[in-house]
């Protein structure tokens, strides 16, 4: 590994020792079994095979899926706004979803909480009711869990695209940041993603809320 990703990842896991991951509480059977977070897409396909044009298609509401006798249940995109997005070149909107699909997402944080944006993830989701799920897990381990996965950084909420003061949110190729390739300090990174699944490494602990209690997974 190149001395600079080293040092860039040492000053991430310094900074940010946890991430953390919400879901739906009807998942953990599946998380726990297999000791993996899977990407949307990965799940999809399980269900419906690689060619399912849900890939392609943003959700507007959430997804329930039937994976191997089991219910599944992958969030919504409501908040990947269409109209307020600037499409690099050669990118549209089925192939952004199809790209954001591939992906597992964490939020950076320490061991109190995540980060600003995942904070109000979360809250988003547990204002409607539904049953939710916090997974939180050493950054080092996890990334040590998953060498052979491609690990990025990004500096926006991927998922969630506002225009603001009428600039429109740039998605596309760039969103996400090879670990050589992102020239920012750690404290700039919003996401960490791991592409197709992350392997949950020992350590991993769940619970109902951001504020525990805290249990082995």
């Amino acid at each position: 590994m190149h001395s600079d990703v080293i040092m860039q990842l040492e000053a991430f896991n310094k900074l940010r020792p946890y991430v953390y991951h919400t879901t739906s509480a009807l998942n953990l059977d599946r998380v726990g079994r297999t000791r993996t977070i899977e990407s949307a897409r990965r799940l999809i396909a399980l269900e419906g095979g690689e060619a399912d044009p849900r890939i392609r298609q943003r959700r507007r509401e959430a997804l329930r899926l039937d994976v191997d006798g089991r219910p599944v249940m992958i969030r919504d995109q409501a908040p990947l706004v269409p109209g307020a997005i600037a499409f690099e070149n050669g990118w549209d909107l089925p192939r952004f979803v199809e790209h954001l699909n591939g992906f597992t997402f964490f939020w950076p944080g320490d061991a109190v909480r995540p980060i600003a944006s995942g904070r109000s993830h979360f809250e988003r989701y547990a204002g409607d009711g539904e049953a939710l799920a916090v997974l939180r897990i050493p950054t080092h381990a996890l990334i040590e869990h998953n060498r052979e996965r491609t690990l990025r950084f990004t500096r926006v909420n991927s998922g969630s695209a506002r225009a603001h003061g009428g600039k429109h949110a740039p998605r596309g190729g760039s969103t996400f940041h090879s670990v050589e390739s992102f020239a920012f300090p750690a404290r700039d990174v919003k996401e960490m993603v791991l592409e197709g699944w992350a392997v949950l490494p020992a350590g991993t602990e769940v619970a109902g809320g951001l504020d525990g209690p805290w249990r082995a997974l």
